[in-house]
């Protein structure tokens, strides 16, 4: 579980990054446990669509088949190209994601979308790991 300045710090950088790609904060709950974000919904039939749900789906997701149905080739071509300007745009306003995966990029009426920015920091500034060669 997210403490108040962990959320507070996702969501300013969320704030910062406005862009048509990322969708917008609508504003922070505080009030009790848990703590949250609201932001503006995408997705489809009221269900949110991340690219993992869409490539690992089973027949029981009727609302994910009608989604992966309908996209082609050229679609999968604009979603990825609304994530290359999503990330871009993070880049050139000084953050990195540090956590893009399959499971934080939502699909929406044919784009895609960048979530879950609770791992983001400042460009000038990234994590960094050890790694041991074994």
């Amino acid at each position: 579980m997210q403490n108040t300045t962990e959320i507070m710090k996702e969501a300013h950088i969320m704030q910062a990054l406005a862009h048509k790609n990322i969708p917008t904060i609508i504003g922070v709950q505080l009030q009790k446990q848990p703590i949250s974000l609201t932001m503006e919904f995408k997705g489809e039939n009221n269900t949110s669509v991340t690219i993992s749900k869409l490539l690992s789906c089973q027949k029981n997701c009727a609302t994910i088949q009608n989604v992966q149905s309908s996209l082609i080739t050229n679609e999968w071509l604009i979603i990825s190209h609304d994530l290359t300007e999503a990330l871009s745009h993070i880049h050139t306003k000084g953050f990195l994601h540090c956590d893009l995966k399959a499971n934080n990029v939502l699909v929406s009426n044919k784009h895609g979308y960048i979530i879950d920015f609770g791992k983001a920091c400042d460009s000038s500034f990234p994590p960094t790991k050890k790694y041991s060669i074994c």
